[in-house]
């Protein structure tokens, strides 16, 4: 549940709105610990802007959510739970509890050959080890010394998954129920949301287009930057729709609290407007 804290008729670019989140679970039973993992936003789909709320665990299933208003007009308020604590801990558990089963090889120069190696933070193994360590953390790192090739023949290591999970069946179904994959074709025109230069909190949806250079990463033309183009993530992507007479785009998140007009004019103070 969702509400405006100390709402007022009329609020200035700077003002704060603070929105007070009433977390429950899947009983309906108002929740008695914090750790959700929220994401919150307002924006405006006529400047195609929008910008990032602060938010305060007050660890009881209640949170305030703080927003810095940028600009004049209309503003929306986007709340979206990412994931309930439950499952915040569950994967938790499944990252810090699955280092043992990376998989590090390492390659080793050999003459004029290079040799692949195991290696790892631990390693149960009788053969003879390169050990390194890092003196400013104290961490140990092992790899399986090559035949007849120095340990100072190191040069390079990359990293790999094993297939092991610690989340359940139910919990990785849970985890991946809503999950999509979005693919975009070269010349696809495209979103991204890049900062603006008013302030590393304001966000903007730019138009330019697409090339795919990787699973999930895609080179965008930059129009009218000094660099041509650059390398984005697919999470900040998104497909471009065409807007048609008196549509709106279509929204990809709602939220059940309401709209609010920030209004400014040039010949009233801010006290002036509030009163």
């Amino acid at each position: 549940m969702a509400t405006i804290i100390d709402e007022k008729p009329t609020y200035c670019v700077g003002d704060t709105i603070t929105v007070r989140l009433e977390m429950y679970n899947y009983l309906g039973e108002k929740k008695n610990n914090g750790g959700d993992f929220l994401r919150a936003h307002i924006y405006s789909l006529k400047l195609e802007a929008g910008a990032s709320g602060e938010i305060k665990d007050f660890n009881n299933g209640t949170y305030n959510v703080y927003f810095t208003l940028f600009w004049e007009g209309e503003v929306k308020i986007s709340v979206l739970l990412m994931h309930p604590s439950e499952g915040v801990s569950a994967l938790w558990k499944s990252r810090n509890h699955g280092y043992k089963y990376i998989k590090y090889t390492g390659k080793f120069l050999n003459k004029s050959q290079e040799v692949e190696t195991k290696c790892g933070f631990s390693l149960e193994t009788t053969e003879e080890k390169c050990n390194y360590v890092d003196k400013r953390y104290g961490e140990f790192f092992y790899c399986i010394r090559p035949p007849g090739v120095a340990c100072e023949a190191f040069i390079y290591l990359k990293s790999g998954n094993s297939p092991y999970t610690n989340l359940t069946k139910i919990q990785k179904n849970l985890f991946t129920r809503s999950a999509r994959v979005r693919q975009f074709n070269a010349g696809d025109r495209v979103l991204v949301l890049v900062p603006t230069a008013e302030s590393k909190f304001l966000v903007k949806l730019q138009g330019p287009y697409v090339e795919k250079v990787g699973d999930v990463n895609y080179k965008i033309q930059q129009l009218g930057k000094r660099k041509p183009y650059q390398v984005i993530h697919v999470n900040l992507i998104k497909p471009w729709q065409d807007r048609e007479p008196g549509k709106a785009p279509c929204l990809l998140a709602k939220s059940n609290v309401s709209a609010k007009d920030v209004k400014a004019a040039d010949t009233l103070s801010c006290l002036q407007k509030q009163q």
